[in-house]
This record gives structure tokens, sequence and C-alpha cells, in this order.
């Protein structure tokens, strides 16, 4: 009887999600997001793209950095209405960061570089004063940036492992996660596999593992990570120029990373954004990627799919009673999640 019950919650909360469309004023390409609260959602994207809603999406406001017209932002990390962070990748002066406390009405840039072999990936944050930026690697090492002041200044992190050859981070904003007080975790791909490089010490000390991502060349590897807890994460990714290949292309700890199992199930193709719903101990994930997005509740031991439709990235609001998805062309979407009582 108690299996039967658990069949019957699992099939009713897998139909407990809804796909809701969201119209922007934007056809840029979005990437990046952070979810405060049920209410305010901040978005970055190409085109020199960042927009805010304060109402939980329904409607959004243009609050762009001034002349970055020519610059992705990739991510974005957000604090509440008024404080909120931006990156863009590219190469060289296209790899910056901005800073506004206004909700977007000024932006201070607070980082640039004139090195042509510089290249954001994407940054995390443990507070608003705190947070830690990883680039393409430039020599033997990837490059990394620290703030503690609230980004007033950046300074070089030079501790990190040495690289493997052609090993690379991938600029989806969520391919670095801090956690608690003093976790980092980033993945990489390379000819030679996907690793999590880990540091439990704000950076001082680095440990480095092989992961059975799917890697085989360059352009694959982990392109995404999520953690719940500092011992249960997920990794996603898999070949970005082959989308519905699937070999590896997720996996998860339960170690704090220390080592990493493949998921029962795989999604069906390449994913390159992933995120735990809060207070459901690790187990409900959404990931999305070319070919679509897919839940699972259960760690992955089964994926649903959601839609085909191509999406870059998803955030969960802090409550987990919605997840934010977005894509090309100004498409943002709402995940709605209900409670779901078991039936007697």
């Amino acid at each position: 009887m108690l299996r039967v019950l658990l069949l019957l919650l699992m099939s009713a909360m897998s139909c407990a999600q809804t796909l809701q469309m969201l119209g922007t004023p934007s056809k840029a390409s979005l990437r990046g997001i952070t979810a405060v609260d049920s209410k305010t959602i901040w978005i970055g994207g190409d085109a020199g793209t960042v927009m805010r809603s304060i109402d939980g999406g329904n409607t959004w406001a243009n609050v762009n950095p001034p002349n970055a017209s020519d610059l992705d932002f990739r991510d974005v990390e957000a604090f509440d209405a008024k404080v909120a962070y931006a990156m863009s990748s590219g190469a060289s002066t296209r790899s910056r960061i901005f800073k506004t406390l206004d909700g977007g009405k000024t932006w201070k840039q607070q980082f640039i570089t004139f090195d042509p072999k510089y290249f954001f990936d994407c940054f995390a944050f443990w507070n608003p004063d705190h947070g830690i930026a990883i680039g393409d690697p430039i020599g033997n090492h990837f490059s990394m940036l620290e703030t503690h002041d609230g980004g007033d200044h950046w300074t070089v992190v030079t501790t990190l492992p040495q690289i493997i050859e052609s090993e690379a981070a991938f600029s989806t904003g969520t391919c670095i996660v801090t956690s608690a007080e003093n976790n980092i975790w980033f993945g990489t791909g390379s000819k030679h596999g996907a690793r999590v490089f880990h540091s439990a010490d704000h950076g001082r000390t680095w440990s480095v593992v092989a992961t059975p991502m799917m890697a085989e060349d360059v352009g694959e590897g982990i392109f995404s990570m999520a953690f719940a807890n500092p011992q249960v994460g997920i990794i996603v990714g898999g070949d970005y120029q082959k989308p519905e290949k699937i070999k590896v292309n997720a996996a998860y700890t339960l170690n704090g990373g220390k080592t990493w199992m493949a998921t029962p199930q795989q999604p069906p193709g390449y994913r390159c954004g992933v995120a735990f719903r809060p207070g459901t101990n690790g187990n409900t994930i959404v990931t999305v990627g070319t070919t679509g997005i897919d839940i699972t509740e259960d760690r992955g031991a089964h994926w649903r799919s959601l839609t085909n439709e191509r999406y870059h990235s998803v955030a969960f609001t802090p409550d987990g009673s919605a997840a934010y998805v977005l894509g090309q062309n100004g498409r943002v979407a709402k995940i709605n999640f209900r409670p779901v009582s078991p039936r007697k």
C-alpha cells in the first residue's frame, strides 16, 4: 500500500508543473538570471541587455548599463530590487563587471581588462560584498578574481592548480557555485574529460576530481552546476555542437564533490542550465538545454520532459514556488509549482 501511495504522489507531483510564457520587451538571447524572491527577478543577455521585474515577471523594465550595447551579459547576480551585479563575457574589453545600487537607474563599471587573452565565464557571491569570478585559462591556470568589498576592488586569485591540455570553462553564467561560508566549485571540459575544481577555504587551497561527464573534445564538458546544500550537487553538460548526443550529460554528488556519479537516467541531450528546487532535500531538479526542459523529483532516477523548446538557463525562487527559464529572442517562461498532498 505504501508503494502505491508513493507512486500516486509522484504521479500527482509530475502533473503539478505548468509552463507559463512571459512577455518581455527584448529580442536578446538571454542567459544571466537571479530570482531574488517571488516578485524580483533580474535577467541579462546579449546586445547589452539587463532587465528587471518586480511583479514576478508580468512586466519587465530595461535597466541596461550605459554604452554597453555590444556586450553579452551572461551572468547577473542580484540581492534585492536595487542591488545587482552584471558580468559580460567576451574577449578582452568585452569582459566586464558592473554594479547598480538603485535598481539599474545608474551603473558603475567595476572591472575591465585590456588583456587580449581574458574571457569571463561566470561569477558567484557568498553575500553582497564577497564574490568570485572565473575566466578562461591564461597560460597554465584559470583566471580568477575575488572581491571582499562589494566590488570596489577585484584581486587576482593565484592559488589555482594547473590545467590539463585544452581545459576550459563555459560562459553559461552557472559554471561556478559558492555555498555556505567557504565553498567554491567550478566545472570544466577538455579533450581528456570533465573535471570539478573545489575549494573549502575561499580559494586558498584546491582539489580537482574527474567526473563521469562526457568530454572527448574541445567544446564538451560541464556547462552548469548547482548545489542544494554543501553536500548535494549536480552537474550537467555534454556536447553543444551535437546537442542530441546522449552519453553522460548529468551527474550528482552526495559528498560535497569528492566523487560524482552519473544520474540513473540521463536527460535527452546537451544541457546548459540546472537548478535545485529549494525545500526538496535536493530531490527536485530542473535542467534546460538546446532540446528542451526536463524535471526530476528523484535526483535523476527519472526525468520528465516539459517541452522540447530551446532554453539556456534556469533559476528557482527561494521559496520554491516557481522556476524561471530563459531562451532566445527575449523568451522568458515561468514554471509554476504547487504543493500536492498525498491521497488518503
